[in-house]
């Protein structure tokens, strides 16, 4: 069983900085992200599944479902904010060893193209045709890895297409709030017959409605429960083929702390 608290140790303090290549220190500090993102969806899941809401006393059955609506929303943002997070640690592992990977600014400028996951897969690419032996075979399997988490965003849980929707379309229709009628008199059941007299009745179709599109918030509750565990299973894998094992364990010597100063090249530590 894996303790994804773990994650949070990965990170590269003052006395683990420089004592790996700078992408390494690089793709830790995106790992701690995804950590913290990681936790934010969690702790909403677990908001959604409690009937205590501690001084919220709400009796009103409609109104608890929108609380409840608004952590699924939440879970469902960080969520997916992980899955950017993800591909931004990748492309820091693709990076050569430079003190420009320090550079947050520069870095943070690359991650807002929106063509990053198209970037990242020709990195990879790459990295796999010049690799050779035991290296091959770790960026073979972190495509491979990379791979399975998005199918799970993308088909088996539509989670990316969730989020798109929100941010792209629109807000969901919670079922059971509001009405969300998409033809008239759709909740009454009315319909309309027209005597044409010689032509006998005829039945008039209602009009559409501008309506929403609708989830239940229980079952997609269910699903983020069901593509956590896949999750924390599948990203500890892809931490341990990207950081080395001794990465939290491994503190710098005094040589290795000094290189956090701009010392002159030709003074002899």
């Amino acid at each position: 069983m894996v303790n994804y608290h773990e994650w949070s140790k990965i990170h590269p303090d003052e006395l683990q900085s420089r004592v790996y290549e700078s992408f390494i220190d690089a793709a830790a500090l995106k790992v701690f992200d995804i950590y913290r993102a990681f936790c934010y969806f969690n702790t909403s899941l677990e908001l959604y599944s409690t009937d205590n809401l501690g001084d919220y006393k709400i009796p009103d059955k409609e109104v608890r479902l929108f609380i409840k609506g608004m952590f699924v929303f939440n879970a469902l943002f960080y969520i997916n904010v992980c899955r950017d997070y993800m591909w931004q640690m990748l492309y820091c592992f693709c990076q050569y060893d430079s003190e420009e990977a320090y550079d947050h600014k520069k870095l943070e400028e690359i991650f807002e193209k929106e063509d990053l996951q198209n970037t990242l897969n020709e990195l990879l690419k790459k990295l796999l045709n010049l690799a050779t032996g035991t290296a091959k075979n770790a960026i073979s399997q972190i495509i491979k890895v990379k791979s399975r988490i998005e199918n799970n965003y993308a088909n088996e849980y539509k989670i990316t297409e969730k989020c798109n929707y929100i941010k792209h379309r629109g807000m969901y229709k919670i079922i059971g709030l509001d009405i969300n009628d998409k033809t008239a008199f759709e909740q009454l059941g009315i319909k309309v017959r027209i005597d044409l007299f010689d032509q006998g009745q005829i039945e008039c179709d209602p009009k559409r409605l501008m309506y929403k599109e609708e989830i239940n918030v229980e079952e997609i509750y269910k699903q983020l429960i069901d593509f956590k565990k896949k999750f924390i299973e599948d990203f500890d894998e892809l931490i341990r083929l990207v950081i080395p094992n001794n990465y939290i364990h491994q503190n710098g010597d005094f040589q290795d702390i000094m290189r956090n100063f701009d010392i002159p090249d030709n003074f002899n530590i």
